[in-house]
């Protein structure tokens, strides 16, 4: 496992998939910009609608540190 307390490990056994924690706030700040853009546009919104949901997938998965949150 990572030692570096800026990553989350996300996994099951033997399976892990380290994440910059500033990598998922960037997703996070990405889609929000896709949902302002999204007024007129439906692909917008569908692709800000998957990276949210993509960020909630993986903050609820994280194995490494249970006290992780993204605010």
């Amino acid at each position: 496992m990572s030692k570096n307390p800026q990553a989350a490990a996300v996994g099951a056994y033997k399976e892990y998939l380290l994440i910059e924690r500033k990598d998922l706030h960037r997703l996070k700040d990405r889609a929000r910009e896709l949902f302002a853009q999204a007024d007129n546009d439906t692909g917008a919104w569908r692709e800000a609608n998957a990276i949210m949901e993509c960020v909630k997938f993986l903050k609820e998965r994280n194995i490494y540190n249970r006290e992780f949150r993204i605010k």
